[in-house]
Formats: structure tokens, sequence, C-alpha cells
């Protein structure tokens, strides 16, 4: 669904607008289209891609937006957005990290945290911003992945993507919810192909805690493969099975239940989305497949089996 359009704005609005919707679809920022920028040589159109996706591509000089620790949160929802900027290059600063966009690379930000953003020259910008909650990744993983994009063999893949989806979205076709889970899940791919395989707390000798946390990253990164199960996360922290339900249980919990747990709310809040369409069974075979459930009746009985599952 078109969000705005630059064109139907009076130009001595455009740069107060521009700012005005930046703000409201991501936090709170600062936009500055610079010195002398005049209205005429700016382009900006925004589309919502349903589940908390949002498609934005311009055209025009550089520009800088930043937001600060001065800013108000205005909502808990963290929000990351992958920004392809083409001729010209840009730059990112967050977290005492600087990030510079090489020819054909891409920008990682979490959108939720200070940031300080700068495009050079003239060119076109597509981004597309996601809930971190649809990536099933947390901060420290976009903090870590930022830096490392432009290692991962998936780069060209999702860059020639989000060029084609905006080629699509300006064609005037319809932002189905496939193309948006589509897009998260290439993005997901994406952060996971450079995360360390190594975690925090996994090393031998770790005391307890830091390893219960080394189990929690690796199921939630892994959450979606089908054959995730203890034994599989006991080999990949190098740990024993018998130690792995130890600590389980000493947390009241199991590797079964941060499965489950996590699959379920992925799963729900996929099925509470418009099904534009689509059949119930589709939506349904859709669904389970994407959540590592083994078929469409086995998710069926776990949604029945546990009504009031969370993701833990």
């Amino acid at each position: 669904m078109l969000l705005f359009d630059s064109a139907h704005v009076e130009p001595e609005r455009l740069f107060p607008t521009i700012a005005d919707v930046l703000e409201r679809i991501t936090h709170p920022l600062r936009y500055d289209p610079g010195a002398g920028a005049s209205p005429s040589d700016f382009s900006y159109t925004v589309w919502s891609c349903g589940s908390g996706g949002t498609l934005l591509s311009t055209r025009g000089p550089g520009v800088h937006v930043s937001r600060t620790q001065t800013h108000r949160f205005l909502r808990d929802e963290g929000l990351v957005t992958l920004t392809l900027r083409a001729p010209g290059g840009a730059r990112l600063e967050q977290g005492g990290e600087l990030h510079d966009l090489r020819p054909g690379g891409l920008l990682l930000c979490d959108m939720s945290r200070p940031y300080d953003y700068v495009s050079f020259g003239t060119g076109q910008t597509v981004s597309y911003q996601m809930t971190l909650d649809s990536l099933g990744l947390d901060p420290v993983d976009i903090a870590t992945a930022a830096s490392r994009l432009d290692d991962s063999p998936l780069l060209s893949m999702v860059r020639e993507h989000l060029v084609e989806l905006a080629e699509y979205f300006r064609a005037g076709h319809p932002p189905y919810r496939a193309l948006h889970q589509a897009t998260v899940d290439l993005a997901r791919s994406l952060l996971l192909s450079v995360l360390p395989l190594e975690l925090p707390g996994s090393a031998p000798g770790e005391d307890a805690d830091s390893l219960w946390r080394a189990v929690r990253i690796y199921v939630r990164r892994h959450l979606r493969e089908p054959d995730l199960s203890s034994a599989t996360v006991a080999r990949a922290l190098g740990v024993g099975l018998d130690q792995l339900h130890r600590l389980g249980e000493e947390r009241g919990s199991t590797i079964e239940h941060l499965v489950l747990s996590g699959r379920l709310h992925g799963a729900r809040t996929d099925l509470a989305e418009p099904s534009e369409g689509l059949a119930p069974r589709a939506l349904l075979v859709s669904t389970a497949t994407r959540w590592g459930f083994g078929s469409p009746d086995g998710l069926l009985d776990a949604l029945a089996a546990h009504p009031q599952a969370a993701a833990s």
C-alpha cells in the first residue's frame, strides 16, 4: 500500500513533510537535506508491506538523518533497516562503530538506537525496514552483523532483491504478504550468514548462566530449522546432553520448550495477518513450513495443545 509520494506535496512543504513521514514510520529523528537543497531534486516514495514492513525509495542528493539520546522513544518496538544507495555512497555511525557503504554494499541500522547516517552524491536509495521481532534476532546480533555484511555470500542476492522490489512497487503492483515474508527471511539469512559461530558463553569452562544464554541465542538463530533439537544444540555448543538437561531443569525450562514456544509465537503472528485470498490450507502449509513444523497437522496439534504458549 502506498503511504507517501513526494510528487503530491507542495515544494515549500516537502522537507518538513518528509521529516514527519520518516518520524512516524520509524522513531523520532532529525532530517537534514543539506544547505541550499532544492525540493525539485528530491523524490521520496514509501510503501507499507504489511507486518511492520516498509519500503522507502528515494532519489536525489545526499542527506543527513540522525537520532540522538535526547530523542524520546515513542514505542518499544525494535526496528531494523537495510539500506542500499547507488551510485553514491553513505556512512553510518552507531554504537561507536563507523560503517562505510561501498559500491554495491548494504548498511544495517537499528532504528531504535541512536545513529548518524549521511549519504553522499546524487543517487537512488532503497531501504527496507522490518521489526526486530520478525527477524527473530536481538540488538546484539544486529550490531555484530552490521560490520560484516560485505562478507556475506548472500549480499548480491539481497541487494538485487531490494532493487527489484522497489521496481515492483513503482509499477503499481500490490504488496503481497508473501513478499514481505520473503524479504524478512532473506534479510535474516543475510545476517545469520555473517554472525560468528562461536557464541558468547559457549566456551568450555564458562559458568552455567553464560552457557544457558548461549543456548537461547543458538535456539533463536536456528529456530526455523526443522531438525533443531536438544541434540543439535548440544553438539553445536560442545556440551553433553545431560549437562544441557540439567541447565534447563535448574531454570524450569527445556530446549524443547524454547523451540516450541518460539515457533508457536512466530506461527501465530503469521496466521493473524490477513490471508490476501490464500486458501486456509495453503496458508497453513506455508506457515508450518516457515516455522519448522513437520506438517500442517503438526502445527494444528501444537496450537491446540499449547493455546497460551508464548515466545521465551
